[in-house]
């Protein structure tokens, strides 16, 4: 059995900000994801674009484009996943900046979770208890604890 899924999202913000601040932004964004499944083994990838945001009225933040691709192997009570986060990329950062009549603030931040990495996940799950069963059509004719009874 072999299944495919994709999920898109994606919009257009507009921020207008009158009074004591006057700060306007506008930004596109998109974010893709697709998992496949085949047997004991899956497949996924998403991707996110760069994006703008105004925080308080007033701070924007740019966040860098980001994708990734993981799989993962499972059978039983074990399982494998490796996974890896913007492969190829390395130096985005987030940017900030909060502009003021009587201030400004710039900050630049290099942040793992934007940057190349890998990881591999081994677990294996230890089963202890009654086994149920998990179908909605599952009914318990009798009481399974002693307080019921």
């Amino acid at each position: 059995m072999s299944d495919f899924n994709v999920k898109w999202d994606g919009g257009y913000e507009y921020y207008c900000v009158t009074g004591a601040a006057d700060e306007r932004l506008g930004c596109c964004y998109a974010r893709l994801g697709a998992n496949y499944f085949l047997g004991d083994f899956s497949l996924s990838a998403s991707a996110r674009t760069a994006r703008k945001d105004l925080v308080g009225c007033q701070e924007q933040i740019h966040l860098p484009f980001c994708y990734d691709l993981s799989g993962e192997w499972s059978h039983g009570n074990l399982s494998v996943v490796v996974t890896t986060r913007n492969p190829f990329m390395q130096g985005n950062e987030r940017r900030r900046s909060f502009i003021a009549p009587n201030y400004q603030f710039f900050g630049r931040k290099v942040s793992e979770l934007d940057n190349s990495f890998a990881s591999v996940k081994v677990a294996y799950s230890l089963d202890y208890g009654k086994k149920v069963n998990r179908s909605p059509k599952y009914e318990s004719k009798a009481a399974e604890s002693s307080i019921l009874k």
